[in-house]
């Protein structure tokens, strides 16, 4: 660009440009541009509890075989259940949840 017969724009000399665009073009990082939109700081999840928040990463549970049994098939569930209350992703059941009915199968 060649500018002949003045000085060269500045920040501050741009045209059309607002209070708070250049406060962004003159912002010398992230935190400060914020401030300039009024976005303040950035949002941070909050931890898994009994609010809603993030959720932690449960502890691994092998795949279950195509050929497992009932009774390795509850025992995977039941693992998946306890990784999901030990990371707290979920709660621990209560003695009203033990004392619900429970469903039978369905036939077709």
């Amino acid at each position: 660009m060649t500018i002949t017969g003045g000085s060269a724009p500045t920040v501050d000399t741009l045209h059309g440009a607002t209070d708070t665009g250049r406060a962004v073009m003159k912002a010398t990082n992230a935190a400060a541009a914020r401030s300039a939109i009024g976005a303040g700081t950035p949002y941070a999840l909050p931890a898994a509890g009994t609010a809603i928040g993030g959720v932690k990463k449960a502890t691994a549970v092998a795949d279950l075989a195509s050929s497992a049994d009932t009774a390795a098939i509850i025992a995977t569930v039941n693992a998946v259940l306890a990784a999901f209350r030990a990371s707290g992703a979920m709660a621990a059941p209560t003695s009203a949840d033990h004392s619900r009915p429970k469903s039978s199968p369905r036939r077709a």
